[in-house]
């Protein structure tokens, strides 16, 4: 039997918040195997990625009603869904998500708790005009539970905003809305307008990027790869911040350009574009499956200027590619804590000892890439977190242990972004509505 909008929601919550999957690739799978149309997937979407946005602020409210009873996952998870749509969903009857709610708990199996699950429900509805907030003379642990993101990464963010806590607020709040979807046009293919008339077409709704050329951002689409344009190859799903990366390093036609952290892709796609698709693009990583897929972008885009390699970027072995690459991109894995919009689980599962790991696993990394790069040739290191010992720290490692320079990119940067230093930006997601990135630039000695 197809399950509930509100099943399946519940299922997909429990698989990420209960075995430590990731969201976004749940919600691909489950929506994937199901039958149901379009604005039920919508729902589906929603409910889950706003729990999950939301999750630590709601947990506040349901343990608030439910005098810190203690749940079982299930319960807590049904709960959650119900208290999501009551608190944030306001073109959701009340009446629905609480008896759907109720359905569903005694539909698994616990009809003695529907009951209970229907009491706190139906006490967050008629207090939601005075819901609960954090007493604490403290402002980041008020902020922490307001905005669900564990205190010490609200610390943290404080921290590299200098202690501005107006700065961390916005933060906090923009990482709760919904990502945006931005879209990087194939210029070997069409050109932005063309693609925005034509997606407007679709019932698209479309405005052009904010910083990025060639870059538009859309909305009223669910399923991107629905679109006779996506199946045209006219574009591939990026970021601009993430753009800024390759735009920083500024590839030209005919070049060799090394991408050794390529999954998922976005990157190498853009250098080719840019490149418009003449040299060569080796885009590598450590996952076979990862590159089949990006292979398969590329085949869609028509970049056949791309070859892919299944190898390690931090591999100390010999590499026929050293001191080839007139370019080499090292997009390195990660806290992740700049893109928490797109992947709200991300602030559940990480823990502050991560960031050293993290930074370690990078230098690995740039300490094998950087032999690629031929006098004279460029490597740009990004991110996308927002940690100084993942992103300034490294930066400052890598120019005292090998033979590079920093290389000013401020001609690549649109109005409203300066470098924090030579050759190196962040891009804060309360300031720019984009992902929060890290971009630094280097040029090899000769």
């Amino acid at each position: 039997m197809e399950k509930s909008a509100r099943g399946l929601a519940v299922d997909i919550l429990a698989r990420v918040l209960d075995g430590g999957a990731y969201g976004n690739r749940m919600l691909s799978a489950e929506l994937g195997r199901t039958s149901a149309d379009r604005l039920t997937k919508a729902f589906v979407t929603e409910l889950v990625g706003g729990c999950l946005r939301n999750v630590m602020y709601i947990d506040f409210v349901i343990d608030w009603f439910a005098r810190a009873r203690e749940l079982r996952p299930f319960i807590r998870n049904v709960l959650r869904l119900g208290a999501y749509q009551l608190i944030y969903m306001d073109r959701t009857p009340a009446f629905a998500a609480i008896n759907e709610a109720v359905a569903l708990t005694k539909e698994r199996g616990y009809a003695d708790l529907s009951g209970f699950v229907n009491a706190v429900l139906r006490n967050i509805q008629r207090n939601k005009a005075s819901l609960p907030v954090p007493e604490s003379g403290d402002a980041v642990r008020r902020l922490s539970v307001t905005y669900s993101h564990p205190e010490w990464i609200s610390r943290l963010f404080l921290a590299e905003l200098g202690g501005d806590t107006t700065a961390l607020e916005r933060l906090l709040a923009v990482n709760q809305s919904a990502p945006r979807v931005t879209l990087a046009v194939n210029t070997t293919r069409t050109t932005a307008e063309r693609l925005a008339e034509e997606l407007r077409a679709a019932g698209v709704k479309v405005r052009p990027g904010r910083f990025m050329p060639d870059s538009l951002r859309v909305s009223r689409t669910n399923d991107i790869r629905a679109l006779d344009c996506y199946n045209k190859g006219l574009f591939h799903v990026m970021d601009e911040s993430a753009a800024l990366a390759v735009r920083a390093a500024n590839p030209s036609p005919g070049q060799v350009v090394a991408d050794v952290c390529a999954a998922p892709g976005g990157k190498a796609l853009l250098a080719a574009t840019l490149m418009k698709n003449t040299g060569r693009v080796l885009a590598r990583d450590i996952s076979g499956v990862k590159l089949a897929l990006l292979a398969e972008s590329a085949g869609r885009l028509g970049l056949s200027a791309i070859e892919t390699e299944e190898r390690g970027a931090a591999d100390p072995g010999s590499d026929p590619m050293e001191g080839v690459a007139d370019i080499v991109l090292v997009d390195a894995p990660c806290t992740g804590l700049g893109v928490i919009r797109k992947r709200p689980e991300i602030k559940l599962n990480r823990e502050p000892e991560d960031i050293v790991r993290m930074r370690d696993l990078q230098r690995g990394i740039l300490g094998a890439a950087w032999r690629l790069v031929k006098p004279g040739g460029t490597l740009v290191y990004s991110t996308c977190t927002l940690t100084r010992e993942e992103n300034g720290g490294n930066a400052d490692w890598f120019l005292a242990h090998h033979p590079f320079r920093a290389e000013s990119f401020a001609e690549a940067l649109p109005e409203g972004i300066a470098e924090d230093a030579p050759g190196r930006v962040t891009v804060w997601p309360h300031v720019f509505s984009t992902d929060g990135f890290f971009v630094a630039k280097f040029s090899r000695r000769k």
